[in-house]
């Protein structure tokens, strides 16, 4: 073998050698990013702050779609929002899809609110005089006024303190000047705050009907369910007309060829920034072997017009979105 054959020989060995070594380098910058991937969805899904996930059960057997819906937004203007102009809203629509394998199957799974921001506050409320003896140590409204003592901010502070209600006097006024704003004109004056619901979120749920008239309508009457006013549904009241006693009486709606019956309301007036509410505790998707089902949700957050003077809320804003959780998925 020549001289020069066996210079040829080695150089062929090193750029096999180089190859082979961005071979193995490609392969493990794979591995380190499909890895990277995976471990990445199963953080955001530890943390409810899932949108679209695709995924398949431990156990591999079946395959799921949560969508998340679109960002929820209310921002409150003078221009929106006023005396009998109605509420302002904004919805979305949440979905979670599963395909059963070769078994019936069912999964528990979640629903979050994840407030992303929130500056509203309840406005409710009545003006005291001559609010004078602070109690030191409270720190919460419900501490303070289960006691009877007052829940109440001073004229030019930014926070909330509890004072006895000895020695004070409402002032009385009519609904549309009764707010923190006139208050602060009396001497000696306070606002006590009333937790009212403002800010809240409605959930609906599909009854699986995509039967529109008999969604909406049953021998003349609407469809719908009683609401007390805390938001919580009266089963054994079914027709509106029997809904009375300050309870509310809310109609199902008809979306996206889709029948919604009202599930609950939650007061999300004061969330705070980055909290996760937890919204639906236990739900369950089911599906046969070898089928699907799906379940969806509306989810409407609404500025309640109270019709008196909200004037403390003008110009705030919330934004937020939800989120879906199953226990034993592995996202993809």
């Amino acid at each position: 073998m020549s001289k020069n054959d066996i210079q040829d020989s080695d150089n062929l060995n090193k750029d096999g050698n180089v190859i082979l070594l961005i071979v193995i380098a490609i392969a493990t910058m794979i591995i380190v990013v499909v890895g990277a991937t995976f471990a990445y969805l199963e953080t955001v899904i530890e943390q409810e702050d899932s949108a679209n996930i695709t995924g398949t059960t431990e156990g591999g057997g079946d395959m799921f779609l949560l969508d998340a819906g679109d960002d929820i937004n209310i921002d409150v203007t003078y221009d929106n929002f006023g005396i009998q102009s109605g509420n302002v809203t904004d919805e979305t629509i949440a979905s979670i899809m599963m395909s059963a394998g070769e078994n019936d199957s069912s999964h528990k799974y979640k629903m979050y609110l994840k407030v992303e921001d929130n500056d509203f506050e309840y406005t409710s409320g009545s003006c005291y005089s001559n609010v004078l003896d602070e109690i030191s140590g409270i720190t919460s409204r419900e501490e303070c006024t289960e006691n009877g003592n007052l829940w109440a901010r001073l004229p030019g502070e930014d926070y909330y303190s509890c004072y006895s209600k000895a020695n004070t006097e409402k002032i009385e006024n009519d609904l549309y000047n009764q707010n923190e704003v006139t208050c602060s004109v009396y001497g000696n004056s306070a606002w006590v705050q009333e937790a009212v619901p403002e800010l809240v979120l409605d959930i609906y749920k599909n009854t699986g009907s995509t039967d529109e008239t008999a969604c909406l309508e049953n021998d003349g009457k609407s469809v719908g369910v009683c609401v007390k006013p805390d938001g919580t549904i009266i089963d054994d009241i079914t027709d509106e007309e029997d809904c009375t006693d300050g309870n509310n009486w809310v109609n199902n709606e008809f979306k996206e060829n889709k029948c919604f019956k009202y599930l609950k309301s939650v007061d999300i007036t004061e969330a705070s920034k980055d909290e996760v509410l937890e919204i639906i505790d236990s739900a369950e998707v089911k599906a046969e072997a070898g089928q699907s089902t799906a379940d969806f949700y509306i989810g409407r957050i609404k500025m309640i017009n109270l019709e008196h003077n909200q004037v403390v809320n003008n110009r705030k804003m919330f934004n937020g979105k939800l989120t879906l959780k199953i226990d034993d998925l592995t996202a993809e």
